[in-house]
C-alpha cells in the first residue's frame, strides 16, 4: 500500500479537520437560526466530506503500516498520543463547553443546550462502556502460533521409509 498523496495528508491533518468541523457547525447553527448562509453551509459541508474521506484514507494507511511494522522484530513506535490522548482532549473540550453553558444559565436556550449535551454525553459514555464490556467478554485467548494449521495430516497416503526403499528400481539398489 502506498502512502497517500500530500494533499490527502494535509486534508486529514488535525488543524484542517478541526477547522472543517468547526465551520460546518458554525454555519449549520446560523442556518438553523434563519440566517442566509445556505451556500456557505453547502460549501463547508462538501469540504467536510472531503476531509472525512481523506481522513479515512490516511487512517487505513496508518493501520496497514502499523500491521506491516508489527511483522518485524523492531519495537513498535508508540504513536502520537493514542486513544487515551484523544479521549482526554475530547473530554476536556466537552467539559469546557459544559462549563460555558452552565455559566450562561440566564440566557434563553442555553439550559436546553446544556441538558441535551449532558444527556448525550451520558448516553455516549454508557454506549462506550457497554461496547468495551462486550469486547472484553468475548475476548478469545491468543494463539501461540502465528499461522493457523488447516491440514492436520497428509492428503495422500505417505509411504514409510522401508516401503519407499522397496519401491526403488533394482539399478538404484546396485549403486549403493
Amino acid at each position: 500500500m502506498r502512502q497517500p498523496p500530500l494533499q490527502t495528508r494535509i486534508l486529514a491533518s488535525a488543524p484542517v479537520n478541526l477547522s472543517a468541523w468547526a465551520s460546518a457547525l458554525f454555519f449549520g447553527y446560523h442556518f438553523w437560526n434563519g440566517e442566509p448562509v445556505f451556500w456557505a453551509l453547502v460549501i463547508t459541508v462538501s469540504l467536510l466530506l472531503n476531509v472525512m474521506r481523506a481522513d479515512e484514507q490516511v487512517q487505513a494507511y496508518r493501520t496497514w503500516k502499523r500491521a506491516w511494522d508489527a511483522m518485524g522484530d523492531d519495537p513498535l513506535p508508540s504513536g502520537r498520543g493514542g486513544r487515551v490522548g484523544r479521549t482526554l482532549v475530547g473530554l476536556t473540550l466537552i467539559a469546557a463547553f459544559v462549563w460555558y453553558l452552565a455559566s450562561q444559565t440566564g440566557r434563553p436556550g442555553y439550559d436546553l443546550a446544556l441538558g441535551w449535551l449532558v444527556l448525550g454525553g451520558v448516553a455516549m459514555l454508557v454506549v462506550a462502556i457497554l461496547a468495551k464490556w462486550r469486547k472484553v467478554r468475548r475476548a478469545r485467548p491468543i494463539k501461540a502460533t502465528v499461522v493457523t494449521v488447516v491440514v492436520k495430516g497428509p492428503v495422500l497416503r505417505v509411504p514409510t521409509l522401508a516401503e519407499a526403499y522397496r519401491a526403488l528400481p533394482e539399478h538404484c539398489m546396485r549403486i549403493g
